[in-house]
């Protein structure tokens, strides 16, 4: 595995594999009869390996997802040897105390203060659903009885996992409209606000994004707190992309208003430099989420010791049996030190920025926002030719899907208010000016090429 990440950077970053070819490859019938071990990993080698996105690759520039540290890797390999099991303290002692430590590191990054706490989860969707679990739970608690239907509010530009989650809960969830930096407005939200309350609707949380995926948008925290505080709602902030920039003294105060908030979601796995997938739900106040989460068995029962209490942490999580992600997190921020996590950040904020200047100097070229954190999003547009928005939205899509099968770069698509894009996220710390000079040049060739 350490040899893959080592040598990709001399490869495609894309495998010509399509999904046809990899049917026909994955549909041998279920094995009857064991095979020898040097044989399967020689297999998982040539067939699985040698087909999968080369995400450490410098010029794959398309999603949240990079590079982990090779210290990370093997402390996945050492949780899957010790195969502890988060459900309970005495399936997992050790462990238990570590994804405590690890819950109080993330809340001091994030500045929640001494009582904060929380909980690992698979990633930010997982995170977010925890959070406004807790939110309904509480909600409920204070409101017993009433049977008006609770809403929660997020911007038209919040991730997917909000849907899934409102979803999951049976709750609804209120699009708020956003300025054209992709960013929630607190004038609309309090207007939605006034008007749920006047359809007998129940409000009980709102969701601010400080980066947002499609184009790393921070919400105004300290106005969407205020009006969040002023209606008796709930508080969420949903950092799984931007929550590592706490870690930086200059991109810090763009998340000014984070500290004050209910809960909040980080990814570790983005910006931490650490493998899929492990994300975190951090409560300002420990209590809110074993007040309003709480499931117990009784082969889960606790024994009380002189020495301390036997917590299960499987009680107050939606997964029940879970792996030992807290390691992977606990020694990459011991060899990294949030210092560390800050420098990664700035390091890939400034290929960012360069980027952006790139952008921004080319006559063929066009930025579709300011870059908020690590992500721009942009086009070619050919000059001296005037094209219309349908059929710059085809090309954009041409040229990324050609872009890729070349295999000399990749970026991503997304919209932003009906107008296509090529999505670059920059997460690899390995990623330099070369690369982006590369991959811009071979952008203008396809354009040239599809347009000429």
């Amino acid at each position: 595995a350490i040899d893959h990440l080592s040598t990709l950077a001399s490869g495609p970053v894309w495998t010509s594999s399509t999904p046809d070819t990899l049917n026909l490859l994955f549909s041998e019938p279920l094995p009857r009869h064991g095979m020898d071990p040097e044989t399967v990993l020689a297999e998982c080698l040539n067939t699985i390996m040698a087909r999968s996105m080369g995400i450490g690759h410098p010029r794959h520039l398309g999603h949240m997802d990079g590079p982990p540290l090779a210290l990370a890797i093997f402390g996945d390999l050492i949780a899957s040897a010790l195969n502890q099991n988060l459900l309970a303290w005495e399936l997992a002692p050790a462990a238990t105390h570590v994804e405590r430590q690890v819950i109080r590191w993330l809340a001091e990054i994030v500045g929640l203060g001494p009582d904060a706490g929380g909980s690992l989860a698979s990633g930010g969707t997982e995170a977010n659903l925890t959070a406004l679990w807790a939110a309904r739970n509480l909600t409920d608690a204070r409101h017993n009885g009433t049977s008006s239907p609770l809403v929660f509010f997020a911007s038209d530009e919040s991730h997917l996992s909000l849907e899934k989650a409102a979803d999951l809960l049976r709750v609804g969830l209120i699009k708020i409209r956003t300025a054209d930096d992709g960013t929630m407005l607190p004038e609309e939200l309090e207007r939605e606000i006034r008007l749920a309350r006047e359809r007998d609707e129940r409000p009980f949380a709102v969701v601010a994004t400080a980066g947002t995926t499609g184009r790393g948008a921070i919400d105004p925290l300290p106005a969407l707190w205020a009006c969040a505080r002023a209606n008796g709602l709930w508080f969420h902030v949903d950092a799984a992309h931007g929550g590592a920039a706490c870690c930086s003294r200059i991109y810090r105060p763009r998340l000014r208003g984070i500290e004050s908030a209910d809960s909040v979601t980080v990814d570790p796995h983005k910006w931490f430099g650490l493998p899929k997938g492990v994300g975190a739900v951090l409560f300002r106040e420990a209590r809110s989420q074993r007040e309003a989460i709480h499931h117990t068995a009784p082969y889960l029962g606790r024994r009380p010791r002189q020495s301390g209490e036997r917590t299960n942490l499987g009680e107050f999580t939606i997964q029940g049996s879970r792996r030992f992600d807290a390691l992977k997190v606990w020694l990459a921020l011991k060899q990294l030190g949030s210092e560390g996590v800050g420098a990664l950040v700035e390091r890939t904020m400034g290929i960012t920025a360069y980027l952006a200047e790139r952008v921004s100097s080319s006559e063929e070229m066009e930025a579709l926002h300011e870059p908020q954190l690590n992500l721009l999003c942009f086009r070619y547009r050919p000059p001296r030719q005037s094209l219309g928005e349908a059929r710059l939205n085809a090309l954009t899509e041409e040229i990324q899907s050609t872009l890729e099968a070349e295999g000399r770069g990749w970026l991503s698509l997304t919209t932003l208010k009906g107008r296509r894009a090529l999505r670059s996220v920059i997460l690899n710390p390995w990623t330099d000016a070369r690369d982006i000079d590369a991959v811009l040049t071979e952008i203008v060739s396809i354009g040239r090429r599809l347009t000429g």
